[in-house]
């Protein structure tokens, strides 16, 4: 029996966005805008390996004093513009069904399209949430501007130190490096042990107040305020080796800090293959994306077309564009666990 039809195009293409769209959505709402990921499929037909969006160049000789005894001419502070790189990486999500597969689940074909787009569309979020994670960690640790490690707070522990655990006072600590912008920091991206090592110190320290059969803990808000996403993605931990403990980082976003936008999208292309002794039918879909930090470019020592994960998350291909380090709203703890 042919299965040329099993995947029905225009089934799964509006399935795609749809489970896409719930996915991204969510990153989107639970980052409070610190992290943004969206389809804008508008830039698809721009090619290159990067392109430069424009800002202003802060300027503070605009505003002058007015001499009523002079006549020379006044002061015009020019207005000069900055671009920042943002850096494409292609990608494809590929999948293949065997016949025996589609004639013993007894799906429709309208149900296997829904399936395969679905699961086409996990695999994509896990992958641009890993490039912006990897990105963010990789940019915030090349600033160093004014300072080394400038909005990095905490340091790895050899082994009989001290560990530094996750704490509202090293939260506190955390969004410092921002200075008088702290509060452009809304959201912390941390994995699991680390918020329970948050929760713990807080149950021992909280002032217990009984109400109604219930205790409730508090005097000590659970993350200053700001929204919390607990995710065990494997680049916000370190193993223990011969030297150091086991780290965990914690990433700070403020507004779009991180954005990662998929700006083209090819047609599903299907492909039958009746030569093998069990038939099957393949599914592959390119995608393309553009990944920008906040106050951060792609700044590589030499051309990297189409990069790897692996060099977006390299510090070395980063660098500052920025006039002040708070225009990086981006900061990284490195905290141990209890």
């Amino acid at each position: 029996m042919a299965r040329t039809d099993v995947v029905i195009p225009s089934i799964y293409e509006a399935e795609l966005y749809r489970a896409t769209a719930e996915i991204t959505d969510l990153y989107n709402a639970k980052s409070r805008g610190g992290i943004v990921l969206r389809d804008n499929l508008a830039k698809q037909a721009a090619g290159g390996e990067y392109t430069t969006p424009v800002r202003f160049v802060a300027n503070s000789a605009l505003d002058n004093r007015m001499d009523h005894e002079s006549s020379g001419n006044a002061t015009f502070g020019k207005i000069t513009q900055a671009s920042g790189s943002k850096v494409r990486i292609k990608r494809y999500v590929a999948a293949q069904i065997n016949d025996d597969e589609v004639d013993v689940s007894q799906m429709s074909d309208e149900q296997w399209a829904m399936n395969v787009a679905q699961q086409m569309a996990e695999n994509s979020a896990i992958t641009i949430r890993d490039v912006a994670v990897r990105s963010a960690l990789a940019a915030v640790q090349s600033m160093d501007t004014p300072s080394s490690n400038y909005h990095i707070y905490g340091s790895r522990v050899a082994l009989g130190g001290s560990s530094t655990t996750i704490t509202a006072a090293g939260l506190n600590q955390l969004v410092g490096k921002m200075g008088d912008a702290m509060e452009q920091i809304g959201c912390f991206l941390m994995p699991s042990i680390g918020y329970l090592n948050l929760v713990a110190g807080q149950l021992a320290s909280g002032t217990p107040d009984p109400v109604s059969g219930a205790v409730f803990y508090g005097n000590e808000p659970a993350a200053l305020g700001r929204a919390l996403m607990i995710a065990d993605i494997s680049h916000l931990q370190t193993a223990a080796d011969s030297t150091y403990k086991a780290d965990h980082y914690v990433l700070g976003f403020g507004p779009a800090a991180v954005t990662v936008e998929v700006v083209g999208r090819d047609a599903l292309e299907i492909d039958r293959d009746i030569t093998t002794e069990l038939k099957n039918t393949k599914f592959r879909q390119d995608y393309e994306l553009e990944v920008s930090i906040a106050g951060m470019k792609w700044a590589p020592s030499s051309t990297t077309e189409n990069p790897t994960i692996a060099q977006l998350a390299t510090a070395a291909n980063w660098d500052e564009n920025l006039d002040d380090h708070r225009q990086c709203p981006l900061v990284m703890g490195i905290f141990q666990t209890a």
